[in-house]
């Protein structure tokens, strides 16, 4: 009878660990392989027919729990050599897979992109507008982060099987991604220093704002049951991220015209028009984007949800970045504003940019809680300051041999 006690208690105390388990998903790690899954020791203890690979499996991380708490290294080698042993005979584990995992956590590529955006983008401000050795020494940290940027998130397209959108984090070094090869792509083609500045700091600023998500980071955890479609994952958030970027590189393009403008020495109208135009084509292309990507979240909404639309905060938020973007190209085509208040509106679309994409996320409301997260009002905030810090500079006007204040 006591036997029997004690054996009820086990079962029960290892489902108590399994629904413990199950309430964080992103945090598990599931090192039992059984029938073509993976399952966590406490899971595996709980099914009733289980392969003796397996059950040896659980044996061994239960001896190298006890070596644990007993601070024996030399056993943990030891039966971390047999477990080893035993997931390779696997045939449905794909070894090399896991060798590209273990390599890109090691090596921690999108740290080093940051890096070397950060790299470019002071070359680019000190001295890539003098060209000479500060626009080579730029260009080449441009490229190698760039380079370096694709191929990390190719490697995790290739680790998870998954399109390169799965969560706010890799929505966010995607979207650097784009960012960085338009910006290298102009720069090489077209000359264009200011396309480069602005998608170097696109860049450096994605991978700043992706290593620092608070609750989150390179988890590659498993997709949520209304994001598992591979299909819908490419057609509706990588087609609105990809208007995301234009967004934000028109909006940085806008900014740095604009502060550059205060220190210009001479006429800046040429110049001012020259990004004004480039601004506008940017914003014709991402408003395209940024439309079908809302109307294929529609029909995805449709198909999860049963409803096209709702009035969702993150609908709001597309909404709000479709209709913001067809008004400031309407106020350029209609002579509404000159150029310089064109871009000024271009530098504020990054504020509606982000309250789409990370600040509804920070409400906590509505049906996509999937990319809900907390603490970062402060960073949020500080954004939308300096953005609207530079909207003013539209007012600055040429006459003579100073800048003032247009009245």
């Amino acid at each position: 009878e006591s036997k029997l006690v004690g054996a009820s208690r086990g079962l029960a105390r290892l489902r108590e660990i399994s629904t413990f388990e199950n309430s964080d998903i992103d945090g598990l790690v599931k090192t039992i392989f059984i029938g073509g899954e993976f399952f966590t020791p406490a899971q595996a203890m709980l099914e009733r027919h289980i392969a003796p690979e397996a059950a040896e499996l659980v044996k061994i991380y239960a001896a190298i729990a006890d070596a644990v708490s007993q601070n024996n290294k030399s056993s943990i080698e030891i039966l971390l050599k047999k477990a080893f042993k035993i997931v390779k005979k696997s045939e449905k584990i794909d070894h090399f897979r896991l060798k590209i995992e273990v390599f890109y956590n090691e090596f921690d590529p999108f740290f080093a992109g940051f890096l070397l955006y950060a790299a470019a983008f002071l070359a680019f401000a000190f001295g890539g507008f003098r060209g000479g050795k500060y626009g080579n020494f730029a260009c080449v940290f441009f490229a190698f982060a760039a380079v370096l940027h694709v191929l990390a998130i190719a490697a995790r397209v290739y680790i998870q099987m998954r399109p390169p959108v799965t969560n706010l984090y890799s929505s966010v070094v995607f979207t650097g991604a784009v960012a960085a090869v338009f910006g290298l792509f102009m720069y090489v083609k077209k000359g264009s220093r200011l396309a480069a500045l602005s998608a170097s700091f696109g860049g450096m600023v994605s991978l700043l704002v992706a290593l620092n998500l608070p609750h989150s980071g390179d988890t590659m955890g498993m997709m949520r049951a209304v994001l598992n479609s591979n299909f819908w994952l490419s057609a509706h958030v990588m087609t609105i991220m990809i208007g995301y970027c234009g967004l934000f590189i028109a909006g940085f393009a806008a900014s740095f015209r604009l502060v550059a403008n205060a220190f210009a020495r001479g006429n800046f109208g040429i110049s001012t028009k020259s990004t004004a135009d480039g601004v506008y084509a940017l914003l014709c292309a991402c408003l395209l984007f940024t439309f079908t990507g809302t109307m294929l979240g529609g029909i995805w909404a449709d198909m999860s949800w049963g409803r096209f639309w709702g009035w969702d905060p993150k609908e709001n938020g597309a909404l709000m970045i479709v209709l913001w973007t067809a008004a400031t190209m309407h106020c350029r085509m209609l002579k509404v504003c000159g150029d310089r208040m064109f871009l000024a509106l271009a530098a504020l679309g990054n504020v509606v940019v982000a309250w789409a994409w990370f600040g509804v996320n920070l409400l906590g409301v509505g049906l996509h809680s999937y990319g809900f997260i907390e603490g970062g009002w402060l960073w949020f905030f500080i954004f939308v300051i300096l953005q609207i810090l530079v909207a003013p500079f539209g007012f600055l006007v040429y006459k003579g041999d100073n800048i003032i204040l247009k009245k």
